[in-house]
């Protein structure tokens, strides 16, 4: 199978049309006419998951965190995150993301979950396109909670009769 064959066979799975406008699910690095033998699946796309894919000689991973989100207008070998990319580019390994297009397909990650809890009667929770934003922050670990409660005290975090949601 080429890398463009399972592309389009994730896109069956977890059709990319279901991604929230503001997700950036899909292909992240392609390589489309090359061969897949074996794929790496992982929640994140880190130094720890492309050694992996290179250890175990994978042509695709396969992630459910977008490592893009924003255009990149240039790359950096200094930078971690840019290495990594420049790295995964020089070994040729494709990066497919399946984010917000795998919580809201049927039999994604979320109707799992429910049905790994037990959850029988169930029905679909989809945000409207348009009313929220996706926030990334990084801050040191001893500030995490600060931070996390005065966004949310703040007004953030709230999706229907949920709150504090981060």
């Amino acid at each position: 199978m080429l890398v463009k064959e399972f592309f389009q066979h994730c896109g069956k799975i977890a059709p990319f049309e279901l991604q929230e406008n503001w997700d950036n699910s899909g292909s992240q690095i392609i390589f489309p006419d090359c061969s897949v033998s074996k794929v790496l699946v992982a929640t994140d796309f880190t130094t720890q998951t492309l050694n992996e894919a290179i250890k175990k000689k994978c042509q695709v991973i396969v992630v459910h965190h977008p490592p893009i989100f924003t255009p990149l207008k240039s790359l950096d070998y200094s930078n971690p995150f840019h290495k990594l990319l420049i790295l995964a580019i020089q070994k040729q390994i494709s990066v497919i993301a399946l984010h917000t297009n795998f919580d809201a397909t049927e039999n994604g990650m979320n109707e799992y979950l429910l049905k790994e809890l037990g959850i029988k009667k169930t029905h679909p929770f989809l945000l409207q396109p348009g009313n929220y934003s996706k926030m990334v922050v990084f801050t040191p670990k001893s500030h995490t909670e600060i931070i996390r409660n005065a966004l949310c005290q703040a007004g953030a975090g709230h999706i229907g009769n949920y709150s504090d949601c981060t």
